[in-house]
């Protein structure tokens, strides 16, 4: 798939990368799609922050996706395994794949 970043986003700065994510998301916009290009180029950027690995699990859950969910699940809890949200999400998703996180 094509996908071009906004020139005045910075695409070595994970939070920033993130921050353009959530915009995406505000204001009526939900393009699910294109944020989750955003958080998935803040999680290469930033690739030990399971913030953004974890914020992409809830992006594919929302498209639906649940082999990409489970995996960013996973992907998540190696890079925090003591994380308790991330914990209960994981629980959810494994109790009822068909709810949103």
């Amino acid at each position: 798939k094509s996908f071009h970043f906004d020139k005045d986003v910075p695409t070595w700065d994970a939070d920033a990368l993130a921050r353009e994510a959530a915009r995406l998301l505000s204001d009526g916009h939900q393009d699910f799609s294109q944020a989750q290009d955003y958080l998935e180029a803040a999680a290469r950027v930033n690739p030990f922050e399971a913030k953004y690995v974890y914020f992409c699990a809830l992006l594919s859950a929302q498209l639906k996706d649940a082999v990409t969910t489970a995996r960013y699940l996973n992907e998540a809890l190696k890079l925090d395994p003591d994380n308790e949200k991330l914990r209960a999400a994981i629980v959810v998703w494994n109790s009822n794949k068909e709810d949103v996180l």
